[in-house]
């Protein structure tokens, strides 16, 4: 479970907690994660690092407002002020609103929030974050499942070294 922290591929520790237990319970859990295994998973520190980076990356973009003197705006903003701070949540859903409070979900570490955020933004800028957010969501998957999956290898370790006692 330490490369689940370390970011790095799990596929053979996962392979090997399939074969030594075929227990129905935690199979499906298992699945679920599956997919994740050959890459690892992006910390919650990294994905705030890309998230950083996208912004910058497409802030005028973002910031335009769909109008040449939007766009002039945005270049103007960008030369002075190009980095995302967290503004807490301001009202509004123009993509700067969106994007200020999805900032704020994941700096407070709420993943889910910041994907529910980033869906409302409009079809063209939400696919500048669509990587992001299957990223968030394996982020997502793996902090829910693999508590279950420690629990379940502590409580079968602990139930072997019981009946290896009794022997």
């Amino acid at each position: 479970m330490q490369k689940l922290k370390r970011e790095k591929p799990y596929e053979e520790e996962l392979s090997l907690v399939k074969q030594a237990n075929r227990d129905v319970n935690i199979l499906p859990t298992l699945e679920i994660i599956s997919h994740s295994a050959n890459n690892g998973v992006k910390s919650i520190n990294h994905l705030q690092r890309d998230f950083s980076a996208i912004y910058d990356t497409n802030y005028i973009a973002l910031n335009a407002g769909g109008n040449f003197f939007g766009t002039i705006k945005a270049c103007v903003t960008y030369y002075f002020a190009p980095k995302l701070h967290d503004e807490g949540l301001v009202p509004g859903d123009d993509p700067k609103s969106i994007i200020t409070r999805a900032q704020h979900f994941l700096n407070k570490g709420s993943l889910g929030k910041t994907i529910t955020e980033l869906k409302h933004l409009p079809k063209p800028l939400a696919t500048i974050f669509q990587q992001w957010m299957e990223d968030a969501s394996k982020r997502i998957e793996a902090d829910t499942h693999f508590p279950k999956i420690e629990q379940f290898i502590q409580t079968n370790i602990q139930h072997q070294i019981k009946e290896y006692e009794q022997l």
